[in-house]
């Protein structure tokens, strides 16, 4: 069997195990389908990190380890946890100092509609520059997929070598 190593299932199994791709598609099937089940708390552990390597380029072409990925994901939290409480008790100090601790429903929510509108806006723009500097595939002629030909060796009785491309 061939398969590319920029598959979706390649680039789904690096994310959540390492970036060596096992050579037997009955481990990798396998792998493959707790890796789906695993993916959105895996991402949500790692988005720290990814949204931060959005902004930092390095030159070498070493990569971290997963398990780099979800430390330094868990230590952003943990930063991002810090900084709000920070911020919030700040906020509260400020207010009790000055005896205005009034709170005025419109300006909350303005506020917040600000900060969303915000968020929004500079989310929009990263992803037009990432999209506009995208270079463009050629299309390709379907390959098999994975589950086909997992259900073929299975049917089969055998387990077929990865032969990975580039």
């Amino acid at each position: 069997m061939k398969a590319s190593k920029s598959s979706i299932h390649a680039r789904l199994y690096k994310f959540t195990y390492e970036y060596c791709l096992p050579e037997s598609l009955c481990p990798y099937f396998w792998k493959l389908v707790i890796a789906v089940i695993l993916f959105i708390p895996n991402f949500i552990i790692q988005l720290p990190f990814i949204v931060a390597s959005f902004f930092i380029k390095r030159d070498d072409d070493s990569q971290f380890d997963v398990g780099e990925h979800r430390l330094f994901g868990f230590a952003g939290w943990v930063l991002i946890f810090v900084a709000y409480i920070y911020i919030v008790s700040l906020f509260h100090l400020v207010k009790a100092t000055l005896g205005c601790y009034s709170y005025d429903h419109r300006i909350a929510n303005a506020g917040l509609f600000l900060v969303l509108l915000t968020i929004a806006v500079c989310l929009c723009i990263v992803l037009y520059y990432r999209r506009k500097n995208k270079p463009k595939k050629e299309r390709k002629e379907p390959k098999p997929s994975i589950v086909a030909e997992f259900i073929k060796a299975k049917y089969n009785r055998y387990c077929p070598h990865i032969e990975w491309m580039d």
